[in-house]
C-alpha cells in the first residue's frame, strides 16, 4: 500500500476517534459547560465528520445557509422565537447556531449512510466510522427534540420539574436545555425508556418512535453489514498471510 494511503486511512481514523471521544465528552462533561460552547462544540465535530466524506464546499453551504436562513425567518417575526418569546440578538443566535448544527447533522446523516451502504471491503476505519454515525443518528434526534421543545415547552414533560399537582414543566426550566435533550434522545435510541422525560404532543411522540425504530434498524442492518465486511476482510488477510508463510516454508515451491 503507498504510504499516502496509509497516511489518509490513519487520519479518517484518528478523525474518527476524536470525534467519538469529543461528542462522549459532551455528554458527560456538559452541563459543565454554557449551552453556547455545547452548540459550537457540535458544529465542529458535525463539520469535521462530515468533511471527511463529503464535499467541504457543499458542508459549509449547507451550514452557513441554514444559519442565515433561521436569522432572517427569525428578524422577520420581530426577533421573536418559534414560541413566541421575545429574544436578544445573542438569543437569536442561538436559535440560529442550533438549527445550524440540525440541518449539518442531517446533512451528514444521510451522505454518511449513503456512504456505508455502498462500502463493498471494511477497514478499522469504517468500523470506527459505523460506530461514531450511531452516536451521530442520538445526537440529530437530539437537535430536533430542542427544536421541538422551543417551538413548544409543553412537548416533554420531565418528571423532576413536576411538582406532585403539575403535569407540565414551565418555559424557563426547559428553554434551551440540549443537555436534556440529548439525554433523552440515546435513552429513546437504545429503547430503555426511562420514563423521566415524556413525549406530550403528537410531534413528539412521532419523533421518539421514529427514533427508536431507527436505532434497532441501524445495529441490525447497517452496523452488522459494517462488521461483517471487517471481518471477512480480517479472514482474506489472515488467509493471504498463511498463504504466504507456507509458501515461504515449502522447499518445493523453493526449487
Amino acid at each position: 500500500m503507498h504510504p499516502l494511503h496509509r497516511h489518509i486511512l490513519n487520519l479518517a481514523e484518528r478523525r474518527h476517534v476524536i470525534g467519538g471521544l469529543t461528542l462522549l465528552g459532551l455528554f458527560y462533561f456538559g452541563p459543565c459547560l454554557p449551552r453556547g460552547v455545547t452548540v459550537l462544540v457540535f458544529l465542529g465535530v458535525a463539520c469535521m465528520a462530515v468533511t471527511t466524506h463529503a464535499d467541504s464546499i457543499k458542508v459549509a453551504v449547507v451550514a452557513s445557509g441554514s444559519f442565515l436562513v433561521a436569522m432572517v425567518f427569525l428578524w422577520l417575526k420581530g426577533w421573536k422565537s418559534l414560541s413566541g418569546v421575545v429574544l436578544t440578538l445573542g438569543q437569536a443566535a442561538e436559535e440560529a447556531s442550533v438549527m445550524m448544527v440540525l440541518a449539518t447533522l442531517i446533512f451528514g446523516t444521510v451522505s454518511w449512510i449513503r456512504r456505508l451502504l455502498s462500502t463493498e471491503r471494511a477497514k478499522l476505519d469504517k468500523v470506527l466510522e459505523a460506530c461514531n454515525l450511531y452516536v451521530w443518528i442520538g445526537a440529530t434526534f437530539a437537535f430536533l427534540y430542542t427544536v421541538v421543545e422551543r417551538s413548544n415547552h409543553q412537548a416533554f414533560h420531565h418528571s423532576r420539574f413536576m411538582p406532585t399537582a403539575s403535569t407540565t414543566s414551565t418555559a424557563n426550566e426547559w428553554r434551551n436545555d440540549v443537555q436534556q435533550m440529548l439525554y433523552y434522545s440515546f435513552v429513546t435510541q437504545t429503547t430503555l425508556g426511562f420514563g423521566d422525560i415524556l413525549p406530550a404532543t403528537h410531534i413528539a411522540r412521532v419523533l421518539t418512535i421514529t427514533q427508536a425504530v431507527i436505532g434497532q434498524f441501524y445495529v441490525a442492518v447497517v452496523l452488522t453489514y459494517i462488521l461483517n465486511l471487517w471481518i471477512h476482510d480480517l479472514g482474506s488477510r489472515i488467509e493471504k498471510k498463511g498463504e504466504h508463510f507456507d509458501t515461504k516454508n515449502d522447499p518445493h515451491e523453493r526449487d
